[in-house]
């Protein structure tokens, strides 16, 4: 006689975890992809196939189902589960005063630093530039690099202005009198400025008082 073997299917979802969903809870994956394999003879042994998505990878907070038989009637379900992975994000203040580095799940929405998180001598933040794209202080952003991603400061260079020097030389009486001003200095607009006492101008019978 024939021998007649009975053929059934399975199927195997790919669930992977929500943005800003929480490893090992079950409620915060879905699918993102579903293989139905048909054919296959009843109570035979098959193992579901981890697969490679970018930002992703096979979770270790939540047991997958990987393996089982193949029923009759076409209920097996393999379930792999796929957690999101961490990204690094840091910021590049070009000059500017430092900025808090992070860390967010692959496909997490943040919002990047305001206008006032970073500052920089003569200059004004303009934005962030976050791969080829300039956004506004406060904006948001997608983090869909599942590298390390750096995020670097957009300066605008303030108007420049005038300012002069003082020289000052003491009198006998101990006071100071002005002996003249050196009014060709420039600089941006809020810039911090400062003298260089050995580039100063030498005055004859006179030492630079630092006090």
């Amino acid at each position: 006689e024939d021998v007649i073997i009975s053929t059934s299917s399975y199927t195997v979802e790919h669930r992977q975890l929500k943005v800003d969903g929480t490893n090992g809870v079950e409620a915060d994956y879905v699918i993102a992809e579903t293989e139905t394999f048909t054919d296959i003879a009843v109570d035979s042994d098959v193992t579901a196939q981890i697969k490679t998505y970018t930002g992703f990878a096979h979770s270790t907070a939540i047991e997958s189902v990987l393996e089982g038989k193949v029923a009759s009637d076409g209920s097996l379900v393999l379930v792999v589960y796929y957690d999101r992975i961490i990204v690094d994000v840091t910021y590049n203040e070009d000059g500017g005063t430092a900025v808090d580095d992070t860390t967010v799940q692959y496909g997490s929405t943040i919002t990047l630093p305001g206008a006032d998180s970073t500052t920089k001598s003569g200059f004004t933040l303009g934005g962030w530039e976050y791969n080829g794209t300039n956004y506004a202080p406060g904006e948001t952003v997608t983090i869909e690099s599942a590298e390390a991603v750096e995020i670097k400061a957009i300066w605008n260079e303030k108007g420049t202005v005038t300012y002069s020097i003082e020289y000052y030389t003491e009198a006998l009486d101990g006071t100071y009198e002005l002996y003249k001003t050196d009014s060709t200095q420039s600089a941006r607009i809020d810039e911090v400025v400062s003298v260089d006492a050995n580039a100063l101008e030498e005055i004859f019978g006179f030492v630079y008082d630092s006090e």
